[in-house]
């Protein structure tokens, strides 16, 4: 199982490719897989890279869901900006110039561990991020209500 950790500070180049962290790189070589795929996150301003495996299994559970405008609106909002991203031979991604825009990418980037994702954050996107207090407040109670033992 694929797994990330960590958070590193990286810059996207003029031609909008990313260097994907070693750490990362490693995980994915790996499973002998360097195909991604990136979209937009639906709650904040940060791209999501999935390996391909996961997404397709997330596609799966996507064509599970019954009909619906509810399920229409997640695939137009979720699925269909997502653009497939392989690694290059140097371990970068190109990042389209429209989700790097609408998400408000800079060249000064952070790139988080998110588990079976991983996330490409503006680093002053970031930086407010990492300050929010009701952030931090809400993972302490979900921690808390979840029983979670850490």
């Amino acid at each position: 199982m694929i797994r990330f950790r960590g958070t590193f500070s990286h810059n996207i180049d003029s031609k909008g490719r990313l260097s994907v962290p070693n750490k990362f790189r490693d995980i994915l070589r790996a499973k002998e897989d360097s195909r991604l795929v990136v979209t937009k996150d639906l709650y904040q301003d940060c791209l999501l890279v999935f390996p391909l495996e996961r997404w397709q299994e997330a596609e799966e559970r996507v064509d599970e869901l019954p009909t619906g405008q509810e399920r229409d609106n997640f695939v137009r909002r979720f699925v269909s900006p997502a653009q497939d991203c392989a690694m290059d031979k140097m371990g970068r991604i190109l990042i389209p110039a429209t989700l790097r825009e609408e998400v408000g990418l800079g060249r000064e980037v952070m790139v988080v561990g998110a588990l079976g994702k991983f996330e490409i954050w503006d680093k002053a996107g970031w930086d407010s991020y990492s300050r929010d207090q009701t952030v931090l407040d809400n993972a302490r109670e979900l921690v808390k209500s979840q029983n979670i033992k850490i």
